[in-house]
């Protein structure tokens, strides 16, 4: 099944939207103008049809969910994008077999969610009713016989004259074991027997409407000339996202498919007609040299990985050599469309040989020496470890790099990085010009004993090992062997001699890396990795504060993977930011990371380190700020500055007493204030006390059943570890306590406890 879906995409036959026969694939560079001529006339002649009496901009609104995306065109003659804006495509039709498809890039468009739902406005209820005639192909003043998804779409078609019914509940079933909640509808053949279109929501939110079972009699409707309008949000699809969405599978062939992405602004988004709305003719055009405008280039990233799948290379060399001709010098405005055009285009294409270097690699991450050696090197990766495990090797910007791992790896669900997880400025709305390329990293399935990759922008190689036993490799290590990277430094505290490092500093490779296993890893330029005199000296430090907050966090097992920290010219959303795989610095923040750093460094760093410490129990709402600086406020006290059991040094308001405080409410103080509450409790309880508390989310002894999690869990877990009453002090505070954990409090039979002066 999914070779030959495989196949599907990568083998599309070119014919007219409209019709259903299927001629030969275009030759690379062949025009075909009589076609083309009867094409445009077909192409008009689908686009009014779907299109007839919707205004320009049909639905008006910014979404503040996550829930609409954008839809990938491949190069396809059948294709042909109905609604589209400077982001990409949201609407599109096509032709599957013998029968026709209508595509929308979210569940709004369908859903019966009064949260996201865009029935009830007249574009998009005109726009589907349309498009359900459209996908029905008939003629006459017959009217559709249509199975759709639920009763709101049922009543919008009722009210267009179509024969509805709606599809039953097939199955219900909540999530379970990390898997999406179930609530499948009847697509199954009988269903669908004696209806002309299907309309189809493959999800709501991250449930699922769709059953694998269905996926193939829904193309089996649709290849036979059954008519189907299908939508879904792969943002909030459950699990891995667009690789196992449904409704990827169901139009497999077409030239439509899902991305990913969240694309929240629909008002800008526009009705597309004009020469080069077919994607045939825009690709044409382009390699010609052709004028194109801004929201047409928006539909040219996907082209380029479509043209490149089919193996037209010289074709994409051609329209690669145009994009890095006109791509402009940073810093750029982030409106420019040649400039978003260049960096769309180097993350949706690969793995391919680019002609040249991007030259925004120049700016950052940095361009190899010269005469930098192309080497081929076997690399052992211990799998007891996870997260990115560096291989040592440098990427080259542009050029293709292959790994071979032995078949049985394959399947272990490996990836290769290459490049750092740097912040894609593309969809953040604060920035008003790039400084560097806005996304730099690029990463790659290991589904193949055989994998190449590359990056235009060049970037260090890492193994990415997930957690679990599925990674793990028979005898405790993967072997793979690397061609035509760069050897790159990498300095591991208690392993790299010296001379070695010293060596390696001088092999090319723009970027170089320090570590200490377990504890952290910088991700630096070579040059600045060179001024470090004693690496050791570096690396313990940091690693004793990462160590700091790790006694803190009081988790069961020491961890087997790094904090891998990047130095980001350009930092996304903010001064700095962490997610679990990374956190990102400034770029000036290297130089203080090997001498001196300020206060407020040091509760930057020990703020974004402390989101890596972050369990459920202390994220979301407005906790998670106040907790990640929990570990700050236990790191400056002891680490860095010496501080005993029940001081805080290195608060920034040291002098604070409890009476100072006796006026603090949670919901009236910011993340500051609110971490006075914590305060107050170490100033009385010591930090042992937390320690226990933290410890207690792992101990069978405080079972999660009766001491609870989050902000009640805490509550109940502190007042059992120091045996005391908290409920006047959290009530006093109105701290977010439910009263059934005020109840469970109670019920310790305690001594009430308030702090002095209270």
């Amino acid at each position: 099944m999914a070779r030959w879906i495989v196949g599907l995409l990568l083998y599309v036959p070119a014919v007219s939207a409209c019709s259903a026969a299927a001629p030969a694939p275009v030759p690379s560079g062949v025009p075909m103008p009589d076609a083309e001529a009867e094409q445009d006339d077909s192409l008009r002649e689908c686009f009014d049809e779907i299109t007839r009496g919707v205004s320009e901009r049909p639905i008006p609104v910014r979404l503040t969910e996550g829930t609409c995306g954008i839809l990938e065109i491949d190069w396809n003659e059948r294709v042909l994008p109905i609604l589209a804006s400077y982001a990409g495509v949201f609407v599109a039709a096509s032709t599957l077999g013998e029968g026709r498809i209508v595509a929308f890039s979210g569940q709004d468009f369908i859903s019966s969610d009064e949260t996201s739902t865009f029935i009830g406005m007249e574009g998009n209820d005109t726009l589907v009713r349309n498009a359900v005639r459209w996908a029905s192909d008939l003629e006459g003043s017959r009217q559709p016989r249509v199975l759709v998804d639920n009763s709101a779409v049922a009543g919008l078609l009722e009210a267009g004259g179509c024969d509805v019914r709606v599809a039953s509940i097939q199955e219900r079933r909540p999530a379970s074991r990390g898997d999406c909640p179930i609530e499948t509808r009847d697509w199954t053949a009988a269903a669908l027997s004696e209806v002309d279109v299907a309309v189809v929501q493959v999800n709501e939110w991250d449930t699922t409407r769709v059953g694998q079972n269905e996926i193939a009699s829904l193309r089996a409707f649709v290849e036979r000339g059954g008519g189907l309008l299908i939508a879904g949000s792969c943002y909030h699809w459950c699990g891995e996202g667009a690789d196992f969405f449904p409704g990827k599978f169901i139009v497999a062939g077409s030239g439509i498919r899902w991305d990913g992405d969240e694309e929240p602004d629909l008002a800008s988004a526009r009705l597309v007609s004009g020469p080069l709305s077919s994607s045939v003719a825009l690709w044409q055009a382009y390699l010609d040299g052709g004028s194109v405008e801004a929201l047409d280039m928006a539909r040219l990233p996907d082209l380029f990985a479509s043209v490149a799948r089919l193996g037209r290379v010289d074709e994409v060399n051609r329209a690669l050599r145009r994009v890095l001709s006109e791509t402009p010098e940073l810093p750029v405005s982030t409106g420019d469309p040649n400039a978003r055009l260049s960096a769309d285009v180097a993350m949706a294409l690969g793995p391919f040989a680019w002609p040249t270097a991007h030259p925004w690699a120049a700016t950052f991450p940095g361009l190899p020496d010269p005469d930098a050696e192309r080497t081929e090197r076997v690399v052992e990766v211990d799998t007891s470890w996870t997260g990115a495990r560096p291989l040592g090797l440098y990427a080259p910007p542009g050029e293709v790099i292959t790994l071979r791992f032995a078949d049985e790896q394959a399947s272990l669900g490996l990836w290769v990085d290459v490049g750092d997880d740097y912040d894609d400025l593309r969809s953040s709305c604060q920035d008003e010009e790039w400084c560097r390329a806005p996304c730099v990293g690029r990463e790659y399935e290991v589904d193949a004993s055989l994998v190449s990759v590359s990056n235009p922008y060049g970037g260090p190689l890492y193994l990415m090992l997930p957690d679990g036993p599925g990674a793990r490799s028979p005898g405790g290590r993967i072997t793979v062997t690397v061609q035509g990277a760069i050897a790159m430094a990498v300095y591991t505290l208690g392993e790299t001699r010296m001379p070695d490092w010293e060596r390696d500093l001088g092999r090319g490779a723009p970027q170089a890396i320090l570590q200490a296993r377990g504890r952290v890893r910088f991700v630096v330029p070579t040059l600045a990795a060179a001024k470090v005199a004693d690496p050791d000296r570096i690396l313990e430090f940091w690693s004793g504060f990462h160590a700091s907050h790790a006694e803190l966090a009081q988790e069961p097992a020491p961890r087997r993977f790094e904090s891998h920290w990047i130095f980001d010219p350009q930092v996304g959303g903010g001064y700095a930011n962490a997610n679990n795989g990374r956190v990102a610095l400034p770029f000036e923040c290297v130089g203080m990371a090997w001498s001196t750093i300020g206060e407020y460094d040091y509760w930057t760093i020990g703020h974004e380190l402390g989101h890596q410490f972050q369990t459920d129990d202390w994220s979301d709402g407005d906790l998670s700020e106040v907790a990640v600086n929990l570990f700050t406020l236990y790191t400056k006290n002891g680490y860095i500055h010496g501080g005993g059991e029940f001081e805080t040094v290195g608060w920034k308001e040291d002098h604070y007493r409890h009476e100072d405080l006796v006026d603090f409410r949670w919901d009236d103080v910011d993340e500051w204030g609110k971490l006075q509450l914590y305060r107050q409790l170490v100033l009385c309880f010591g930090w042992t006390s937390f320690k226990r508390t933290f410890a207690s989310y792992y101990d069978p002894a405080y079972p999660r059943e009766e001491y609870g999690g989050h902000l009640d869990g805490f509550a109940i877990r502190f007042s059992a570890i120091v045996q005391r009453d908290l409920t006047g002090f959290f009530r006093h505070w109105k701290y977010p306590l439910s009263d059934e954990a005020a109840a469970k409090i109670s019920s310790f039979g305690y001594e009430p406890w308030m702090p002095p002066g209270w």
